[in-house]
């Protein structure tokens, strides 16, 4: 690289937007501080807990609505019996 290539990275690479610069395959790539690292460690955790709430609330009504339906079933086999056996 010679010196007129070199001042032209460094005059392009100046005039990159605060916390923006470019990677080993010349990308742009948002720098970010620890806290700002944190925090959207933060809100991934906070939705992934948010999804497994979800799919376990979903996971019982499942559950509830099966054992509903047997309990149904079951109840429903029992009155029809009672209705088609002979009056004693």
């Amino acid at each position: 690289m010679g010196k007129i290539h070199r001042a032209k990275r460094k005059m392009i690479k100046a005039m990159l937007p605060h916390g923006w610069h470019e990677n080993e395959f010349g990308e742009l790539v948002k720098t970010i501080s620890k806290a700002e690292a944190r925090q959207l460690l933060l809100q991934k955790y906070l939705a992934s807990k948010e999804f497994y709430k979800y799919a376990e609330n979903q996971i019982m009504k499942l559950a509830q609505q099966r054992a509903i339906d047997e309990i149904m079933a079951i109840e429903d086999a029992r009155i029809l019996n009672e209705i088609c056996s002979p009056l004693s």
